[in-house]
């Protein structure tokens, strides 16, 4: 089957937008508080190399899938249109 509830595509292309932006709001806020604190010594050096090195690529990496699925959606959605009417 190919098609699709206009009206749930909608809303499911505005919730991977807004998700989007919320995760890079998360991103941005976490990384600020991890690189503004002063904590030093082992504990903190590992987690901001983990930090660095794996949380913050994983939630760049969602946020780049969410935009990028929104833009699928949308393009599905605007076909599905063009197809019905």
């Amino acid at each position: 089957m190919v098609g699709g509830n206009l009206e749930q595509l909608d809303s499911l292309q505005r919730t991977f937008v807004s998700e989007s932006a919320n995760v890079a709001a998360l991103l941005a806020r976490i990384s600020g508080v991890i690189h503004g604190t002063t904590w030093m010594g082992p504990a903190a050096d590992a987690f901001r190399g983990q930090w660095d090195s794996q949380f913050a690529p994983a939630l760049g990496s969602l946020r780049t899938g969410l935009d990028e699925q929104a833009r699928v959606v949308a393009t599905r959605r605007a076909a599905i249109a063009s197809a019905t009417s």
